[in-house]
């Protein structure tokens, strides 16, 4: 038995194939400089970390042999969900970074549907999870409308931004949550 999945959270990918009791693990993104990041599986039941993934050439990798019993017991057997989570942050302030993908850090099929084309949007880590904010122009169409209800307005580098907070799975938060 072999898979695949996408990592949220990170630019990247996760392969598995079995191994009679165990399941060999292979995990790789795009490199960042921001911080450590370590990868979590998730499956119906729970998640699990896996371990921490690690510069290797122009990327971060991890590869790891897993015990089929121990994602069993987490509630992540079978895979359903890869996430790139980081860590440790190199910097002291949680900073907003603009172009990263919004949509592949949706879980609801509804909310990545909405993200899907916003263009400019920014995304900072927070303790609890994360916040996206996306660009508000007055008399346009709202970005992410299935969410403006939790939406607040804040200004950024002389911007207007509607700002949203999720926790580490992608779901979005009241206001301030995150």
């Amino acid at each position: 038995m072999e898979g695949r999945l996408e990592l949220t959270g990170l630019r990247g990918g996760v392969s598995w194939s079995r191994e009679g009791v165990h399941i060999r693990l292979r995990a790789r993104a795009e490199a960042r400089t921001d911080g450590l990041y370590k990868l979590y599986l998730a499956g119906a039941g729970g998640e699990l970390e896996a371990g921490t993934l690690l510069p290797e050439g122009k990327d971060l990798a991890l590869e790891r042999r897993l015990a089929l019993d121990r994602l069993e017991r987490a509630g992540c057997w079978p895979l359903c969900r890869a996430e790139g989570r980081r860590a440790f942050s190199f910097s002291q302030e949680r900073a907003w970074r603009a172009g990263e993908e919004l949509a592949g850090r949706m879980t609801d099929e509804v909310l990545r549907r909405a993200a899907r084309g916003v263009r400019g949007a920014l995304i900072r880590e927070t303790e609890g999870g994360w916040e996206a904010a996306v660009p508000f122009r007055p008399g346009r169409e709202l970005d992410l409308v299935p969410l403006v209800c939790l939406g607040r307005l804040m200004e950024w580098k002389g911007g207007i931004y509607l700002r949203f907070s999720f926790d580490r799975t992608g779901r979005p938060l009241p206001p301030g949550q995150a």
